[in-house]
């Protein structure tokens, strides 16, 4: 008898580490970013930098809850600028 392996079951790939200076993220990417974390909309009709505060993004103006509400406020695309030091 033959026994053959089909790989595995998921074709989930593993997420890249997202590094300082990294562009073109979706907000969903940049959702589970660590505390502290700054980010920079490249596609933002009023561009300024964003921080993870606690459970929220916030920039100078603004606040976002979710990924959504980040990305309703800016688009997609960010630039990572620092990377916090967790939560």
């Amino acid at each position: 008898d033959v026994v053959r392996y089909a790989g595995p079951l998921t074709t989930t790939l593993p997420t890249p580490l997202i590094k300082v200076g990294d562009t073109g993220l979706t907000a969903e990417q940049v959702w589970g970013l660590p505390k502290g974390s700054v980010i920079w909309p490249e596609r933002a009709m009023n561009p300024e930098p964003w921080m993870r505060w606690g459970d929220t993004w916030k920039s100078i103006s603004e606040f976002a809850g979710d990924a959504c509400e980040l990305q309703c406020a800016c688009g997609d695309g960010f630039t990572v600028l620092r990377l916090g030091g967790g939560d």
